[in-house]
C-alpha cells in the first residue's frame, strides 16, 4: 500500500518553494551583490521601512524565524545581547514570513512570562527576504556588508569572535547546509521511498544542514517513522521513554531518570559545550528509523535497541525504589476557584494558578527547572483550585509555608517508582 507521508516540523524545521524577486531566477549566493529593496512593516525600528542600501556602512545579519522554532527563539537573548556589544557596527534584523497580528501575540506573551520586552527590529509578513535567501530550515542567517552576502550560516557561526573577524576583514565562516527532509534521511531521491518496509540510518557527530529536530511520519493516525537530528543520546532516550512510560500507564520526566555513568558530561547538552566542534562530534547523533505499517507499536522499543547496541551506553526502564515526595492534604477546604479562565503564569517570583487541577502544579514541580526527586499527588482532589505560590522548588521548608495556605504539604518518602536508567558499558 502507498503510504502518504505526513510531516510534522517540531522546533527547527521548515519548507519552502523558491519564486522569483526582480526577475532573478536563483536564490542570491555568497559574494552575490543583494538589490536594493526596501522592506516594509518593520517593528522596534526608527522607521517602519527601509532600502538594504540604508543599513551600508554596518553589518546587517537578517534572522529568520518562526514561532514554532524553539532554537530560534532560545537564539533571542544572544542576538539582543550582540546588538548591545556592537551598537552601530552591527544591525540584527528578525524576518518572519508570518503576520504581525500571529508574532505579536507571541512577543506579548512571551513578555509575560519573562517580564522583559523583546527590543530588536523584526520584520513581519516577509515574502521578499525569503525569495532572495530560501531556506529549508531554521534558524537561517544572512550576512550583509557592502552591498554583498559575505555569510549564509546557522547559529553556530553566530560569536561575538565572529562578528568581530567579520567586521574586521572578509572572514570565511561555514556555510549552512540546507537537507531535504521530505525524503527518509539520506536517501536517493530515485530510491521508491513509497516502497519502504524498513529503513533506518544512524549518524556521530555534528551534521550541517539537519538542524536539532524530532520528526515524524504518519499514516492512518498510527507514526511508522521517527528521526531525530543532531541531539544527545540523553535527547533520544528522553523522547523513547516519554512514549514507553505512557504506555506503561506513567508520565514520563526529568526528575524520573538515574545517571549511573562515569562522565555524565558526554549526555548533557550546554551552550558552552555546543561551542566546541570536538564535543558535538563525540556525543551528537542523527538517527532515523522506518518500520512497516503493522509494526507502529514497537517503533520507539526498536530504536531503543539500535541506541543500546551502537553506542557506548545503554538506557533501560524498570522500578527502582527511591526518594520522592509525597503531596499530601494538611486541611481540607482551602482549595477553591473563582471560575476564571483556566490558566497558569509567571508573575515576577510568583506563579499564579486560575481555575487549573493540581496537575498543574505537579507539572511544574516535576518539570525541567523543578524538583529533583519526583513528586507523587497523593491528595485525592480532583477539582479546580485557584492558586499564588512563588516557586521555590528546591526549599521544601518554605515552598512548605506557601503550599500550607492552600491546605497542602509535601512529606518525604521512597516509593517504588519506575525509573529510566542510564548506564555506562
Amino acid at each position: 500500500m502507498k503510504k502518504t507521508i505526513q510531516l510534522i516540523a517540531v522546533a527547527t524545521l521548515c519548507f519552502f518553494l523558491s519564486s522569483v524577486v526582480y526577475g532573478q531566477t536563483a536564490a542570491l549566493k555568497i559574494g552575490d551583490k543583494v538589490p536594493d529593496l526596501t522592506i516594509n512593516n518593520i517593528l522596534n525600528y526608527k522607521t517602519s521601512s527601509a532600502k538594504l542600501s540604508d543599513f551600508n556602512g554596518k553589518l546587517l545579519i537578517l534572522d529568520f524565524w518562526a514561532t514554532w522554532c524553539g532554537a530560534c527563539i532560545q537564539s533571542f537573548p544572544k542576538m539582543e545581547s550582540l546588538q548591545a556589544e556592537f551598537k552601530d557596527k552591527l544591525q540584527v534584523l528578525l524576518v518572519s514570513s508570518d503576520g504581525s497580528e500571529k508574532n505579536e501575540a507571541f512577543f506579548t506573551k512571551r513578555k509575560a512570562s519573562t517580564g522583559k520586552a523583546f527590543t530588536l527590529p523584526r520584520v513581519d509578513g516577509d515574502q521578499s527576504l525569503k525569495q532572495l535567501f530560501p531556506y529549508k530550515l531554521l534558524p537561517h542567517y544572512v550576512w550583509i556588508a557592502d552591498g554583498k552576502v559575505k555569510a549564509i550560516t546557522s547559529s553556530y557561526e553566530v560569536s561575538k569572535e565572529s562578528i568581530r573577524a567579520m567586521l574586521n576583514s572578509d572572514v570565511r565562516l561555514v556555510t549552512k547546509t540546507d537537507i531535504n527532509l521530505e525524503m527518509p534521511l539520506y536517501l536517493s531521491d530515485k530510491a521508491p521511498a513509497d516502497r519502504l518496509e524498513h529503513y533506518s540510518i544512524f549518524l556521530k557527530g555534528f551534521t550541517e544542514g539537519l538542524g536539532s529536530s524530532n520528526r515524524y511520519r504518519k499514516e492512518n493516525g498510527s507514526v511508522y517513522s521517527w528521526m531525530s537530528t543532531n541531539s544527545t543520546l540523553l535527547w533520544f532516550y528522553n523522547h523513547i521513554a516519554s512514549k514507553l512510560f505512557s504506555e506503561m500507564g506513567e508520565s514520563f520526566v526529568s526528575n524520573r531518570v538515574i545517571v549511573e555513568t562515569r562522565d555524565s558530561a558526554r549526555l548533557y547538552y550546554t551552550a558552552d559545550r555546543a561551542k566546541s566542534p570536538a564535543w558535538r562530534n563525540a556525543n551528537l547523533y542523527s538517527y532515523e528509523l522506518l518500520v512497516p505499517l503493522h509494526d507502529t507499536a514497537r517503533l520507539y522499543k526498536y530504536a531503543l535497541e539500535d541506541l543500546n547496541r551502537y553506542t557506548d551506553f545503554t538506557m533501560q526502564i524498570e522500578k527502582r525504589r527511591v526518594k520522592c515526595l509525597l503531596l499530601e492534604r494538611s486541611k481540607n477546604g482551602l482549595l477553591t476557584t473563582t471560575g476564571q479562565s483556566p490558566s497558569v503564569k509567571k508573575v515576577d517570583d510568583t506563579m499564579v494558578f486560575s481555575n487549573t487541577g493540581l496537575i498543574d502544579l505537579i507539572i511544574r514541580m516535576n518539570g525541567e527547572l523543578g524538583m529533583k526527586v519526583p513528586v507523587l499527588d497523593r491528595t485525592g482532589y480532583s477539582g479546580k483550585m485557584d492558586m499564588k505560590i512563588r516557586p521555590a522548588w528546591n526549599n521544601l521548608p518554605l515552598l512548605n509555608a506557601e503550599l500550607a495556605r492552600y491546605g497542602l504539604v509535601l512529606r518525604d518518602s521512597e516509593e517504588e517508582l519506575l525509573m529510566m536508567i542510564i548506564k555506562e558499558k
